[in-house]
């Protein structure tokens, strides 16, 4: 995963957020998908901060010779932009590496249907978590 494990998504909700995480979650959502469209703009997802302990394990992974590859969701707002935000990130704060996008994290597991076959996810939700492990991966929650 990328929000939340290499990148720090919630430092940068706080930032740059006109309210707080915990009112957020308590909108409805289609008045989450309104902040989100105001919020989640190339610049949020280009300019968050690195998480050097999520950093530090994708450079072990690599460094020990294992196939990785980055696995993030793009959300339902401003889908071309945040990508392109978050290939930017990744160019910049980890180098050439393969990387995936989905639409909702409960969809990362359709990339085990790629070429990856140990089929392990790192992430910080443990929805994403939990539909990794019913689609026959091991799924380990980030903190």
């Amino acid at each position: 995963d990328m929000d939340g494990v290499l990148a720090d998504w919630e430092s940068q909700y706080h930032l740059k957020g006109d309210i707080s995480l915990a009112e957020f979650e308590k909108l409805s959502k289609e008045e989450r998908k309104v902040v989100k469209a105001k919020l989640f703009t190339y610049d949020f997802f280009a300019t968050m901060k690195p998480i050097k302990k999520g950093l530090s394990l994708l450079q072990r992974y690599i460094k020990d010779g294992k196939t990785v590859a980055i696995c993030s969701a793009l959300g339902d707002v401003n889908q071309q932009e945040v990508l392109r935000a978050k290939k930017d990130w990744l160019k910049k704060h980890v180098g050439d590496i393969d990387a995936f996008f989905v639409p909702k994290l409960e969809d990362k597991w359709k990339m085990m249907q790629a070429e990856y076959t140990t089929n392990i996810l790192i992430d910080d939700r443990q929805r994403a978590v939990d539909s990794w492990n019913q689609h026959g991966g091991k799924g380990i929650l980030f903190k």
